[in-house]
């Protein structure tokens, strides 16, 4: 079994499905629209260095972000998919009120 370490900037994720948007119990589908794919932290790194500074990592394991669809690894490992993207390409952290 293996698990994935994050280098320098990266983070691992697993994507989430949030709630489709429903009119009464019809489903408005979104088709031809890009949808911004959500995911859940499951692997972070301590922080990284930017130029000679040391820069924390703002994430910790089971936040939910948005993430951007380009720039953003798929990868399988023991059947389970991640998706793996830098830190500074996070578009935001959903925080529920």
């Amino acid at each position: 079994m293996y698990s994935i370490k994050p280098m320098n900037d990266k983070v691992v994720l697993i994507e989430k499905q949030l709630n489709t948007q429903t009119y009464g119990s019809i489903v408005r589908p979104d088709m031809g629209k890009e949808k911004p794919i959500f995911g859940e932290v499951v692997q972070t790194n301590d922080g990284f260095y930017l130029g000679d500074n040391f820069v924390k990592s703002s994430l910790e394991v089971g936040d939910l972000v948005l993430i951007p669809i380009f720039g953003t690894i798929r990868t399988v490992i023991d059947k389970q998919e991640y998706l793996i993207c830098a830190e500074n390409n996070i578009l935001g952290k959903l925080i529920k009120d």
